[in-house]
């Protein structure tokens, strides 16, 4: 239970980049369920502002397993980590570790609206911008799976932007703009 938690959890701290770790202590772990909670958000709190990709892939896995046990105490710890990410993002120019850290938001952006978290709102808007620049598809979900009409507006100009790129792409955002605008009435 917990015992094992903790001893896999300290081993994946102390070894992220030896080759299949993530992997295995992630398979052990999910294995192991509800104990875990406690553990990975012990670790979560612990673990410093990514500065390589190998740090985002460690967080992100945490998070993962955090979202798999559907437990709402790690609403707030993973909630956090979208600050780091932002930090990290800022202070890496790097194009690759930019585009790490996008996915790693986006999983923690799924996770917290599947928990039930909207806390992340502010995150998602800044990203999406006003609409003039096209995003990534999971920005566009997972703006719909919060139903905020403040995206509404960048999602109205994004589609404009969109229709001529990608027609798929496009409907996507158009189901969105009916969700969202489903949900206030």
């Amino acid at each position: 239970g917990a015992g094992a938690a903790e001893a896999l959890v300290q081993c994946l701290l102390q070894n992220p980049s030896h080759p299949h770790a993530l992997a295995n202590y992630s398979d052990a772990l999910a294995e192991i369920g509800k104990p875990t909670v406690v553990v990975l958000l012990k670790a979560l709190e612990n673990i410093a502002e990514p500065r390589r990709p190998e740090d985002i892939y460690l967080l992100e896995s945490i998070v993962d397993l955090l979202g798999r046990q559907h437990d709402r105490r790690a609403a707030g710890p993973i909630l956090e980590q979208l600050a780091k990410l932002n930090g990290a993002s800022k202070r890496n120019p790097d194009r690759q570790f930019a585009h790490c850290c996008e996915s790693a938001k986006l999983l923690i952006h799924r996770i917290l609206i599947d928990l039930g978290e909207k806390g992340g709102l502010e995150d998602l808007l800044e990203t999406l911008g006003d609409g003039r620049k096209r995003v990534r598809d999971g920005v566009v979900a997972a703006l719909t799976g919060l139903g905020d009409r403040r995206a509404l507006v960048p999602l109205v100009r994004l589609y404009d932007i969109e229709e001529h790129v990608s027609y798929s792409g496009a409907q996507f955002i158009k189901e969105a703009i009916r969700e969202i605008s489903r949900r206030e009435k």
